[in-house]
């Protein structure tokens, strides 16, 4: 399934290039944090999620010759892509400790274990005129949430995890001569979760 997400901006950008690159990881819904908002990682008993995004730039409007006009035509290129979903644990619950996982069950089959295709689809390319009072940009994005729970019974203790990812579009506009920054502008609510700071690549 393709999801575009579009976000259409002003912003005074401190960046003074485009980053060709940007890894951004937030947590939510975290049942024992340290005072950072982080996941406590010796809580014997934890549950949270965690999102990586990678956003890797598709398409610069800067990378067009204007016409004559001042305006560019902007390219995204189609893109084929997939998601996945995959499981996995520290070691064997037993009986007396599986039955504290509330929210991860393990698998019925063996296979889950392994990464797996779940959806898989493509987008065509798409091209549209863009003035040259305006820069956009489009990011394919690749993101993982890991579902995480822990639990601990005297000196066993097991961690499980769901794994899954998916692709998404996102472009953005931003006034000419500005950069756009996925951290400052994400299109999810953020305010119950934790934003590590973000890895630039350029």
């Amino acid at each position: 399934m393709l999801v575009a997400l579009v976000c259409l901006q002003v912003q005074s950008s401190t960046l003074t290039k485009q980053p060709k690159t940007v890894d951004v990881v937030t947590y939510h819904q975290v049942l024992h944090s340290l005072p950072s908002g982080a996941p406590d990682p010796v809580a014997p008993d934890n549950f949270f999620m965690r999102e990586t995004t990678h956003y890797h730039l598709l398409a610069d409007s800067d990378w067009a010759q204007p016409d004559q006009n001042g305006t560019r035509n902007f390219l995204i290129p189609g893109k084929k892509f997939e998601g996945h979903e995959w499981y996995e644990e520290t070691s064997k619950a037993p009986k007396a400790l599986d039955s504290a996982f509330k929210y991860i069950s393990e698998p019925y089959s063996r296979a889950d274990f392994k990464k797996h295709k779940t959806s898989w689809g493509s987008s065509e390319d798409q091209t549209q005129p863009i003035n040259k009072c305006s820069h956009c940009v489009a990011y394919e994005c690749i993101t993982t949430t890991d579902e995480v729970e822990t639990h601990t019974l005297g000196k066993k203790r097991v961690t499980r995890i769901k794994h899954r990812d998916a692709w998404s579009l996102a472009m953005n506009l931003v006034g000419a001569g500005t950069y756009y920054d996925p951290i400052h502008s994400m299109c999810t609510g953020l305010s119950d979760a934790r934003v590590d700071p973000p890895v630039y690549g350029y």
